[in-house]
């Protein structure tokens, strides 16, 4: 019956069991339950947790990551090459290498098209010569809103100075590229350039190298400069030099000397001023050594100004101002080589400059690993060489995620100053006495 094999099947197997406990040794005593569940302690489980990683980053691979980071990919095929790489961080050291004509190959400039009617959008294609961060420049006269390659640049308007430079930068890939302005009946563009953007450099002290593995010198010098602190290296106090505007080497349009009183006064009890029409200064400061060297202006006027060193490093100057007063402002850090060098500043009528100072700085891979600490990123030895776990860990920090998310503004066309970001550890109270003599002073 099925009732008796089932049966008979149980009490073979609980002989069995009998058996077996029976071979066990005397002395030897056998629990059941829970303590039969417990892991042999030599098969236990090692810990989950994530190794990091010994192997060391390129300065290729490096360079594809803060590009990618700064969001400046968008204009690089699948697979950039490293030069594509390179030139986008640093166009200044990618033109050594190119044989491209020095100063000028780096500008495609064009005479701007006859509009088809009054409402027409101006059109035209400016090709350029390698991939890398460009800057437009207009000539004419009215406000004009530019597009290129269908993506717009913002709203210029030259007529103060007869020229504008758009605040916001734009990455290109080598080749032809769409540029339209769309302007009401009575303004004019005259003339148009794309000029590769000198003044952004991210770049090891010696250059990019692919497959040379990055050092921690050179991981600073990369995010120092495109973050825009060089600031923050250490000044070389008797190194410093001021020069009067009002003694400028040149000038051209509708400049001049004038002793108009402003508050404060001026420095040497004149300035530089652009009287009837814009005017361009010319001032030439010189250097024993090579240096970076922040260039600093005392400046009256609220209109947008034009910088250049060399005239190869272009900056637009969104001065700070007070009504019929002179204000200092930061122009420009970079690196420059010994000897001579023109610094020029084209302004608009009323506007002027009192005084220029020019603060050299020391530029170590140590010191600048020491600014990349103070900003809360990581710092080591600048000769040793970054693993891939460091790596990572500095781009998924939350301090370089708010200074690239800067970065993109910036890049858009922002022209505020986030230099001097992450200074004051405590920011000054509000307010000094109390609002009411019934209140206490820290409401």
């Amino acid at each position: 019956m099925p009732g008796a094999r089932t049966q008979s099947t149980r009490v073979g197997w609980g002989g069995l069991l009998l058996a077996l406990l029976s071979m066990a040794a005397p002395g030897v005593v056998l629990t059941a339950g829970p303590a039969l569940a417990e892991p042999v302690s030599s098969l236990s489980l090692q810990s989950g947790e994530a190794t990091p990683s010994g192997a060391s980053v390129s300065e290729d691979a490096w360079a594809r990551q803060l590009v990618d980071a700064l969001g400046l990919s968008q204009t690089l095929p699948e697979e950039p090459s490293s030069e594509e790489l390179f030139s986008l961080l640093c166009v200044e050291k990618s033109e050594v290498g190119s044989g491209l004509p020095p100063g000028q190959g780096l500008r495609v400039a064009l005479e701007a098209p006859r509009r088809r009617g009054p409402n027409s959008p101006v059109r035209a294609v400016l090709s350029v010569p390698t991939t890398a961060l460009y800057q437009l420049s207009v000539e004419g006269v009215g406000l004009q809103r530019w597009v290129i390659d269908q993506e717009p640049v913002g709203h210029l308007d030259p007529s103060p100075m007869g020229v504008a430079q758009a605040q916001a930068l734009v990455p290109l890939q080598a080749g032809p590229h769409e540029i339209v302005a769309y302007l009401p009946p009575n303004a004019r563009v005259d003339r148009m350039e794309l000029a590769a953007y000198r003044s952004f450099c991210a770049a090891p002290a010696d250059g990019w190298h692919a497959g040379r593995p990055l050092r921690h010198g050179a991981l600073a010098r990369t995010l120092v400069r495109a973050f825009g602190f060089e600031r923050r290296l250490p000044e070389l106090a008797d190194e410093r030099q001021q020069i009067e505007a009002e003694s400028f080497d040149e000038f051209s349009g509708e400049g001049g000397v004038t002793e108009r009183r402003l508050a404060p006064p001026a420095s040497g009890g004149a300035w530089a001023a652009a009287l009837s029409g814009p005017a361009e200064f010319t001032w030439v400061l010189e250097l024993d050594e090579p240096r970076v060297v922040s260039i600093e202006a005392r400046t009256h006027g609220v209109l947008p100004q034009i910088w250049s060193v060399d005239g190869r490093y272009r900056v637009n100057l969104e001065p700070m101002h007070v009504d019929a007063g002179l204000v200092w402002n930061h122009v420009i850090t970079l690196p420059l080589a010994s000897g001579r060098h023109a610094v020029r500043a084209l302004v608009a009528r009323g506007s002027g400059v009192d005084v220029l100072r020019v603060v050299p700085r020391r530029s170590s891979d140590g010191d600048f690993v020491r600014v990349l600490e103070e900003l809360g990123l990581p710092g080591h030895a600048p000769e040793a060489t970054v693993g891939r776990s460091e790596a990572e860990r500095t781009l998924s920090s939350s301090t370089f995620a708010e200074l690239a998310a800067g970065f993109r503004l910036g890049l858009a066309g922002d022209s505020a100053d986030r230099s001097l970001a992450l200074v004051d550890d405590e920011p000054d109270p509000l307010t000094s006495r109390s609002l009411s003599p019934m209140l206490p002073a820290e409401l």
